[in-house]
């Protein structure tokens, strides 16, 4: 998709905005799964069992379980949910599953590792104080300095049909007002108050529930992606 893009920063801004407002329902959707799976964790022990035993398998522990369980919530059943229905299928649905499958799939390991990272330096519990650094950090320097750095870069080239020739033409004269703001102040609507919940998890599972949240993410990241061109 081609069109018009956003050349000052308050017409970024308004685009962020509105990006965000649109992401107000699905993002209160998402925070109260999050917060579903919180409560059933810690107060339906076969839940809690299954939920323990699932990430303790070796087809989903360690880095490789947090490519698979990416790769799948991001990539392939996002991928089926567009292909379903028509207003959201793509030009060329099977370049873009694989795309987003393999992209989703690295950044789970690169989440995996950021966990292991955060729990190095804050701790392995969930009192509040650790919880609000896990989150603040997660959200104001992993996420600003790099998550929505390369999410923005990767929807916008996704929005182009993964062509090339489509991305020189249409790649913004500011990246950082066009395309980064926008993805950012969604990504904060969406994310703040869920990732506060995903970290009360015990770390292994944290992969992997962050991953099924992100399912919606996926897709709300791709309208975000056509929103800014």
């Amino acid at each position: 998709m081609s069109g018009r893009i956003p050349h000052t920063l308050s017409e970024a801004y308004r685009i962020g905005v509105e990006s965000a407002r649109v992401n107000v329902a699905p993002g209160l959707l998402l925070q109260a799964i999050a917060l579903a799976l919180v409560w059933a964790y810690y107060s339906i022990a076969p839940f809690e069992s299954f939920l323990e035993t699932l990430s303790m398998s070796p087809l989903l522990a360690g880095p490789g379980g947090a490519f698979v369980s990416r790769a799948f919530f991001g990539g392939i059943l996002p991928g089926a949910i567009m292909v379903t229905f028509p207003a959201l299928r793509p030009r060329f649905p099977l370049r873009t599953i694989l795309a987003m499958t393999l992209y989703w799939g690295v950044m789970g390991v690169v989440v995996y590792g950021l966990y292991a990272l955060q729990a190095w330096m804050f701790g392995e519990g969930n009192d509040l104080r650790v919880l609000l650094a896990k989150t603040a950090f997660d959200q104001f320097v992993y996420t600003v300095l790099f998550a929505s750095i390369v999410n923005s870069a990767f929807n916008f080239i996704l929005s182009r049909d993964l062509s090339p020739a489509r991305v020189r033409a249409d790649w913004p004269a500011s990246f950082v007002r066009q395309i980064w703001i926008p993805n950012l102040l969604a990504n904060w609507v969406v994310w703040f108050p869920a990732m506060f919940l995903i970290y009360i998890f015990p770390r292994p599972l944290q992969t992997h529930i962050s991953g099924l949240v992100g399912c919606f993410w996926t897709l709300l990241c791709i309208q975000i992606g056509m929103r800014s061109s």
